[in-house]
């Protein structure tokens, strides 16, 4: 297995028109270094107050490889930066207000438990600072950043009656046994049985064509909520929402886990699987808006987009404007 590596980000990519009425996202982008895992108890990172959100990448695609779909997103974070730091930002509240960019986690070989022990201390430790935003990569990853979620919520609120909430949003369940093998179809099934009743979890846009019932009903008998394809065009996705939610604190810290191939197709035809049905954008946009001002969201991961496999790099864009929607509304709240 080769070893556990990061790639600085090109400064090339943090666009800018040197313009001061018409700011780009690249010009509040900044490549800070990575500091290492404090081990000792107690010393917690002293928060940076200039970053206001951090990204990082994952530029690997084994886990989509080892669960038998198309390569290819190994390419997604610099491809999906290229078009998020050209995007125009919005006026905001402050100058020195940044995105602290760590650069991307390289492919590190077929054992995604390496990852998961490595990395998710690290996202933990980051999210002691700043909301992060990551980047895939293959879903697999969606186990390392679910981990290092719940280890910083664990680290910061372990006095709360609240538990935190991970909301995939997903064409497919993602709880394979994972037992048989780690990788891009098992990031949930990993994270239900090693942090059993220590997070809610909800799963929104499934289709039947993609999910087998016996995961159906594994996740059922884990009173897990499954807001399936054909209940949102039946009801709408914010009534959905408002059904699913109902009662549940708008404290709850929350992090959206955003497989591309959730969307239709014909949106996001760069991704490892991709089907003609699927949500459309302006469904996605809503949840995301309605969200947050519902939860608390501190941590948004995108996983299996695939330049390779992509249209006029619809689907790269598409990321782009989910990382837009995310952090402008964010920001601007």
């Amino acid at each position: 297995m080769a070893s556990l590596n990061r790639k600085p980000t090109s400064r090339s990519l943090f666009f800018s028109r040197n313009d001061r009425e018409d700011w780009r996202w690249g010009d509040f982008a900044t490549e800070p270094l990575l500091s290492p895992l404090s081990t000792s108890s107690g010393n917690k990172p002293k928060p940076n107050n200039d970053s206001i959100f951090g990204l990082w990448g994952y530029a690997d695609d084994q886990g989509i490889l080892l669960n038998d779909g198309r390569p290819g997103a190994q390419f997604a974070p610099k491809t999906i930066r290229r078009f998020f730091y050209r995007l125009t930002a919005p006026l905001l509240p402050q100058t020195n207000a940044c995105i602290a960019d760590y650069g991307d986690w390289m492919g590190t070989g077929p054992d995604l438990s390496t990852q998961i022990k490595t990395i998710s201390p690290l996202l933990a430790q980051k999210l002691e600072e700043h909301p992060m935003i990551t980047l895939g990569g293959g879903h697999d990853y969606g186990a390392v950043d679910g981990a290092g979620f719940i280890q910083w919520y664990q680290n910061n609120f372990s006095s709360s009656s609240l538990k935190p909430l991970i909301v995939n949003f997903d064409a497919h369940l993602d709880v394979r046994p994972w037992k048989m093998g780690l990788h891009s179809g098992t990031p949930f099934s990993w994270l239900l049985d090693h942090y059993p009743n220590d997070f809610d979890f909800v799963e929104i846009g499934t289709q039947k064509h993609c999910s087998s019932p016996h995961h159906h009903d594994w996740l059922k008998k884990k009173n897990v909520p499954i807001i399936t394809l054909d209940f949102i065009r039946q009801v709408g996705m914010l009534p959905a929402l408002r059904q699913i939610f109902a009662g549940t604190s708008v404290h709850q810290m929350c992090f959206i886990s955003l497989d591309i191939d959730v969307f239709s197709q014909n949106l996001a035809p760069g991704c490892s699987q991709s089907w003609g049905a699927g949500l459309n954008y302006e469904e996605i946009t809503s949840a995301i808006d309605w969200l947050l001002l519902n939860k608390t969201i501190h941590l948004l991961g995108i996983y299996e987009v695939s330049p390779p496999l992509d249209t006029d790099h619809k689907t790269s864009k598409l990321a782009a404007c989910m990382m837009d929607l995310f952090i402008r509304n964010y920001w601007t709240k």
